[in-house]
C-alpha cells in the first residue's frame, strides 16, 4: 500500500480530495440527520472526517506515516526496534550498553524500514560503539529521545509551559500524565505524590490524570481496608490542590483543576472505583468535580459504568457536583495475559477484539443517555475515528452534545486529532511528561504504545494509510459494523470468578498434562473474606502441643519441649512442641526401614493415586494452611498462598511421571530411607516438594522440618 503515499498518489488524487473536502464543508459532521442505520450513518461521517483530516496532514507526519508502513512489513526491524528501546538502556554503564546494542543489531541486521541515512549512522554508530561508547550511546539516547518528542513531552517548567500554550493556542486542551521510575517504595510514592500535587498548584496545569498504583507503593488486597484508608488520605491531599483554586466552598461551578483517576491492572479496578466514590462522597469534596477511566475491555466495565453513574446522579440531585467518565478500549492486555497465565486465572479482558469494541458501544451508548448524562459527562478515549463517529451520533440524537469530550493521545495521528477538533469544537489531548533524569524509565511507555500501535487489530496501525476506498479502510470498516452488531448482546458477566467460599471442588485433573493449581485471586471480594476468616480462626485458635509422629504413633513428653512464638505477632506465644531425643530418632529410622520394603514395592498405579489425593488435600485445607503459615512462618496471605498452589503442583507432577518406568533396559527402583531437612524461607512449599518426589520414586521419608512448622493436615 506504499502507492497511498507517493508524491504520484497525491497528485493524482488531489481534484478528487478538493470535491470531497468541499462535500465536507457543505454537510457538517455535526449536522444530525436521524439515520435508518446508525453504523451506517457512522460509516458516512467517518468517510468525511478522514478526508478533512487530509487538510491537517503535515510533511513530517506524511514522512513517519511512510515510516510505519514500512515497519509494518519489516518484522525484524520491528523487533529490533523495541528491544533498544526496552534493553539497551537499562544499564547506566555506556560500555555495557553498547555490548548489547551491538549484540542485538548482530541477531537482527539494521532495520529496513529506516531511511537510508538512519541505517546508514545506526551501521557506523554500532562500529564505533565499540571503541568510543562513552561517545556513541548518548547520541543513540538522544536519537532516541528526539523521535520520541512528539508523543512524550518534557516536564521541564519552562518547555512544558511552552508546550501547554501552544497546545492551548491551537484549541486543544491538556491532560498531564506524570512518567518516571516503577514505584517500588514509599520514597518515590511520596516524591510523585508531591510533584503531582505541586503541578496542581502551579498556573498551568488544570487537568491531570493519577494512577493509585503511583502514589502508593504497599497496595495489598488481602489488608484491603488498610490500603483503601491509605489512598483515601492521598487521594484527599490532591483533591484539596485541585479545588484550591476552585473559590468559595459552595460554588457549584466545576474545579479548574480536574483530577481524573487513570485505570491499570485488573488488580487495582474494584479498589480505584471504591476510593473514587468514597472520597468524592466526603462533603469536603462534594462539589469537586473529578473523573475516572473505565476500559471496555474488561467486561466488569459495565458493571462498574452502571454503579458510577447511580451514585453520580444520587449525587447530583443532592445537590453534589457531577463526575466524568472517561471511556477507552484499554491498553494492558499482554499484562493481564501474562499475570492470568502465570497465576492460573481466565483473563480478565475479552478474549476477542471484537467483543471489547462492542462493550466500548454499549458503554458510549449508556453514557448518552440523556438522564445518566446529567450527572456523569462522559470522555470517549479513542483515535478510531468510526467509534467517535458513532459516540458523535447518539450524543446528537439525545441532546447532550456538551456533555460528551473527545480524547486522543499527543503525538497520535495528530492530523485526524486537529480534524476533529474542527469539528467538536473541543479535544483533550492525553500528553505523557518525564523529567530528563528519568527519561529512561519512560522507554516503557514508547515500547508499550509501538507494540500496541502497530499490532494488527489497532485502528492506530492504520491511522497514516487509511483513505476510503482502500484495503485498510474496508477492513476497519467491517471490524466496526461486527461490533456493531455484536454490542446488542449483553455480554457483562466477569471473566474471573473464582470464589473460594464456595467449598472444594477440587478433584484430580484427568488430563494427562500437567496443570498448575491456580493461586487466590485476591482482587474478588469473596476471596478476601475467605481469607479473613482462616486467619482470624489462627490467631484466635488454642493450639495444642504437637507431638511428635512416629510410626502413626503420637509421642509426647512434658520434660522436653520448647515453646514457639506467634511470629506475625511479636510477644506471643503460638504453641509448644515436643523435642526427639536420640531414642526417638532411632524409633523413626526404624519405621523407616522396615515400612521401604513394602512401600518401594507398591504399584506405580497406587502411589500415583496418593500423589493425587495428597494434591486435593492439600487443596482443600489451603485457607488452614495459609492461616498456619502467617504465624509460623511469619508468611504474608500472598506468600503463603503460592507455597501451597506449588506444592500441590508438586504432588500433580509427580503423579504423571510413572511413565519414565517404561523405559527400555532401565530399572527403576527406591534408594531407601531419604531425610528431608529442607531450609526456612519456603517452609511449605520446599518440604512438599522433597517429601512428594521421594515418594513417587518409592523411597520412605524423614521429614526434620527446618522451622516448628505446624502444617495443618
Amino acid at each position: 500500500m506504499l502507492y497511498l503515499w507517493g508524491w504520484e498518489f497525491f497528485s493524482l488524487c488531489a481534484s478528487a480530495e478538493n470535491n470531497l473536502l468541499g462535500q465536507v464543508e457543505a454537510h457538517s459532521i455535526n449536522t444530525f440527520i436521524m439515520p435508518l442505520d446508525i453504523a451506517e450513518e457512522a460509516v458516512r461521517r467517518t468517510k468525511n472526517l478522514l478526508i478533512l483530516s487530509r487538510r491537517h496532514l503535515g510533511f513530517r507526519e506524511r514522512m513517519r506515516g511512510k515510516k510505519l508502513e514500512r515497519m509494518l512489513i519489516d518484522e525484524s526491524g520491528k523487533t529490533l526496534t523495541l528491544q533498544i528501546a526496552d534493553q539497551v538502556f537499562r544499564s547506566k554503564v555506556r560500555r555495557e550498553q553498547s555490548r548489547e546494542f551491538c549484540r542485538l543489531l548482530r541477531s537482527h541486521g539494521v532495520p529496513r524500514y529506516l531511511w537510508c541515512w538512519e541505517r546508514c549512522l545506526m551501521f557506523t554508530g554500532s562500529a564505533l560503539s565499540r571503541l568510543l561508547p562513552h561517545l556513541v550511546m548518548p547520541l543513540v539516547e538522544l536519537y532516541i529521545k528526539a523521535e520520541s518528542q512528539n508523543v512524550i513531552k518534557p516536564a521541564k517548567e519552562r518547555l512544558l509551559s511552552s508546550y501547554i500554550k501552544e497546545r492551548r493556542k491551537d484549541g486543544f486542551s491538556i491532560n498531564l500524565n506524570i512518567l518516571g521510575e516503577a514505584v517500588l517504595g514509599e520514597q518515590e510514592a511520596n516524591r510523585r505524590l508531591n510533584e503531582i500535587v505541586s503541578r496542581l498548584e502551579g498556573p498551568d496545569v488544570d487537568y491531570i490524570s493519577v494512577k493509585i498504583s503511583a502514589i502508593f507503593s504497599q497496595i495489598n488486597l488481602v489488608a484491603y481496608e488498610r490500603s483503601l484508608n491509605e489512598l483515601k488520605t492521598r487521594l484527599r491531599k490532591i483533591y484539596r490542590a485541585a479545588q484550591s483554586d476552585s473559590g468559595s466552598a459552595k460554588c457549584s461551578e466545576p474545579a479548574p483543576k480536574f483530577v481524573n483517576l487513570d485505570m491499570e491492572d485488573y488488580r487495582d479496578f474494584h479498589l480505584t472505583v471504591q476510593v473514587f466514590k468514597d472520597v468524592l462522597s466526603e462533603p469536603e469534596f462534594f462539589k469537586l468535580e473529578a473523573g475516572i477511566v473505565l476500559q471496555a475491555y474488561l467486561p466488569d466495565a459495565t458493571t462498574a459504568q452502571d454503579e458510577l453513574t447511580q451514585w453520580a446522579i444520587q449525587r447530583v440531585s443532592n445537590g453534589g457536583a457531577c463526575i466524568k467518565i472517561r471511556i477507552v478500549k484499554g491498553a494492558n492486555l499482554a499484562m493481564e495475559q501474562m499475570e492470568a497465565s502465570m497465576h492460573g486465572w481466565p483473563q480478565a479482558p475479552y478474549e476477542n477484539k471484537v467483543d471489547s469494541d462492542a462493550n466500548f458501544k454499549r458503554m458510549v451508548r449508556y453514557g448518552c443517555s440523556r438522564e445518566n448524562a446529567r450527572a456523569v459527562r462522559i470522555g470517549v478515549g479513542s483515535h478510531n475515528l468510526f467509534d467517535i463517529s458513532y459516540a458523535m451520533i447518539f450524543a446528537h440524537e439525545n441532546g447532550v452534545s456538551n456533555r460528551i469530550e473527545f480524547e486522543m493521545l499527543e503525538g497520535m495521528a495528530n492530523h485526524q486529532a486537529s480534524a476533529l477538533l474542527s469539528q467538536s469544537g473541543t479535544l483533550l489531548l492525553y500528553s505523557p511528561i518525564v523529567e530528563k533524569q528519568n527519561f529512561l524509565s519512560a522507554l516503557a511507555y514508547l515500547v508499550r504504545r509501538l507494540d500496541e500501535n502497530t499490532s494488527e487489530d489497532n485502528y492506530l496501525r492504520h491511522a497514516f494509510l487509511m483513505m476510503p476506498g482502500t484495503n485498510a479502510w474496508n477492513t476497519e470498516k467491517n471490524k466496526f459494523l461486527q461490533a456493531c452488531n455484536r454490542s446488542d448482546e449483553e455480554d457483562s458477566a466477569p471473566r474471573r470468578t473464582q470464589d473460594r467460599t464456595a467449598g472444594i471442588t477440587y478433584a484430580p485433573p484427568e488430563i494427562e498434562e500437567f496443570v498448575n493449581s491456580p493461586d487466590t485471586d485476591w482482587s474478588l471480594p469473596a476471596n478476601r473474606a475467605w481469607i479473613r476468616l482462616h486467619i482470624e480462626k489462627w490467631q484466635m485458635k488454642n493450639q495444642d502441643p504437637v507431638p511428635l509422629q512416629i510410626g502413626g504413633e503420637f509421642h509426647f513428653s512434658r520434660t522436653d519441649e520448647i515453646q514457639v512464638p506467634d511470629n506475625s505477632r511479636p510477644n506471643r506465644t503460638a504453641y509448644s512442641h515436643a523435642l526427639a531425643s536420640i531414642k526417638d530418632v532411632e524409633a523413626t529410622l526404624e519405621v523407616a526401614s522396615t515400612s521401604f520394603v513394602q512401600w518401594s514395592q507398591t504399584a506405580t498405579k497406587a502411589r500415583t493415586s496418593m500423589l493425587q489425593q495428597a494434591a486435593a488435600l492439600m487443596e482443600s485445607e489451603r485457607g488452614d494452611t495459609i492461616g498456619c503459615l502467617i504465624l509460623d512462618g511469619a508468611k504474608s496471605a500472598k506468600e503463603a498462598d503460592s507455597e501451597v498452589s506449588e506444592a500441590i503442583d508438586f504432588a500433580n507432577y509427580y503423579a504423571r511421571h510413572h511413565e519414565l518406568e517404561g523405559i527400555e533396559n532401565c530399572d527403576f527402583k527406591g534408594r531407601g530411607d531419604v531425610v528431608i531437612a529442607p531450609p526456612w524461607n519456603f517452609p511449605y512449599a520446599i518440604p512438599a516438594g522433597g517429601v512428594l518426589a521421594a515418594l513417587a520414586a518409592g523411597n520412605t521419608v524423614i521429614l526434620k522440618p527446618s522451622l516448628h512448622t505446624v502444617l495443618s493436615s
